[in-house]
């Protein structure tokens, strides 16, 4: 793992989904969309193969799935992954954004994803490990 990549500095836990995010950065007349691959209460991982340099700060926007609420803050790039440095470890281009200023009702949502994720992954390993061979037998 390249040292860029963060993942020895995580205060969150972070949980896996896909979701289209769209930033501005230098310029509010440039968006760019991407996808991010997990999210934390801290930060996301968004997969881009040109990411900003690290340090940039980048307004961030993202809705639900179904639309309803839409969160937008400022992030900072943490940390960024090259495809080169991405093929040589089998991993994913991208960079890892920090969140540092959403307003409360933002934060709230992001709160919500992370606990929905949470719930839904907790749930998915309590259904494998029942269906475990062994994990039926009487004590």
């Amino acid at each position: 793992m390249s040292e860029n990549d963060g993942s020895n500095k995580r205060i969150h836990p972070r949980s896996a989904l896909t979701l289209l995010v769209q930033y501005h950065f230098e310029s509010l007349d440039e968006v760019v969309c991407e996808y991010a691959e997990d999210v934390s209460l801290g930060g996301m991982f968004i997969k881009t193969a040109t990411p900003p340099a690290k340090g940039s700060v980048i307004f961030l926007q993202f809705s639900l799935s179904d639309g309803s609420k839409l969160v937008e803050g400022l992030a900072k790039v943490a940390w960024c992954l090259s495809p080169a440095e991405a093929e040589a470890s089998d991993r994913v281009a991208g960079m890892g954004v920090q969140f540092i200023h959403f307003d409360e009702e933002s934060k709230a949502v992001v709160e919500e994803i992370v606990q929905r994720l949470d719930a839904a992954e907790a749930e998915a390993r309590a259904a494998e490990a029942a269906t475990e061979p062994g994990s039926n037998v009487p004590g």
